[in-house]
């Protein structure tokens, strides 16, 4: 493209911005130019002095950033100048433009991984199956496929893409994930007997089930919950519900019933005062016989 400041000009092989009038040298990172190579792109000419491109003054940092190998990805500014014999002077400010064009690297560490569902941080555990690397030392991030499905136990087949700050994508990498459930239910037939006359506690009827029931050892806590223990002692048969926390946040939750068992004390209480009564009647008519008898 030609700039004309008349009676110079200045020719240059890069692609022009129709907003800006700049133009710009687009320069892969990977593969930067010397800045010899960006000066080589311009001549101009003068109408008397005829190519004077040999005149051409250029004034850039990128000069200095290639030539100490320190070349950042940024817009470099560049101010090229062109005097004739006759004083007259043309300048265009231009752009020196690093990019990167290479996309992230990903490799599989680990193509098959076990994960329980109450993981926390699913994303930086699965990271841990992927080597990544890029080129340049901008942040990246990462597009999951799969990701969403992971919310019960199965077997899944997850995905990672990484783009870089350039949205160069890596090529995508395909693991396989299994899914556990940390919490097991169990369901218990033997029931926990009590009677209406004093109400278990909690650590009672923990205790208790635990002797009635091989209940795998080396739990951290403990919880028990039921409606028998807002029952008042009142007869009747009651859902109860064990939980225990293992290491590795390993849940086993035992479900039973607590059997509340009438005590029929006042009916056994009357069976007794009525043989007393009968005792003390009989008692009563023998003695009336003898003194009766001993009267005649």
């Amino acid at each position: 493209m030609l700039l004309f400041l008349f009676p110079l000009c200045i020719c240059i092989q890069a692609n022009a911005d129709e907003d800006t009038h700049k133009h710009y040298h687009i320069i892969d990172i990977d593969h930067p130019l010397s800045f010899e190579e960006i000066k080589g792109r311009y001549s101009s000419y003068d109408w008397l002095d005829g190519n004077i491109t040999q005149e051409l003054h250029f004034n850039s940092e990128y000069e200095k950033d290639y030539q100490n190998h320190t070349l950042e990805l940024k817009d470099y500014d560049l101010i090229v100048t062109i005097t004739n014999t006759r004083g007259k002077q043309t300048q265009v400010k231009d752009i020196i433009s690093l990019r990167d064009f290479t996309p992230p690297r990903v490799e599989i560490i680990s193509d098959e991984v076990t994960l329980n569902q109450n993981n926390k941080g699913m994303e930086d555990i699965l990271l841990n199956c992927f080597s990544i690397t890029d080129n340049c030392t901008l942040e990246l991030h990462y597009e999951w496929l799969g990701l969403e499905e992971i919310n019960v136990p199965g077997t899944y087949s997850i995905s990672l893409i990484a783009y870089d700050s350039f949205d160069n994508a890596s090529e995508k990498k395909t693991i396989t994930v299994h899914v556990t459930s940390t919490l097991h239910t169990f369901i218990i037939k033997d029931e926990i007997e009590a009677s209406n006359k004093i109400l278990l506690s909690k650590d009672e009827i923990l205790e208790e089930f635990l002797k009635k029931n091989l209940i795998q050892e080396g739990f951290l806590k403990s919880e028990i919950n039921s409606n028998y223990f807002a029952s008042f002692k009142t007869p009747g048969i009651y859902q109860a519900t064990i939980k225990l926390s293992y290491p590795e946040e390993i849940t086993h939750l035992y479900q039973f019933k607590i059997v509340n068992q009438a005590v029929e004390n006042s009916n056994q209480e009357n069976k007794l005062l009525l043989y007393i009564s009968l005792g003390v009647i009989s008692l009563l008519s023998i003695l009336g016989m003898i003194i009766y008898k001993k009267r005649r």
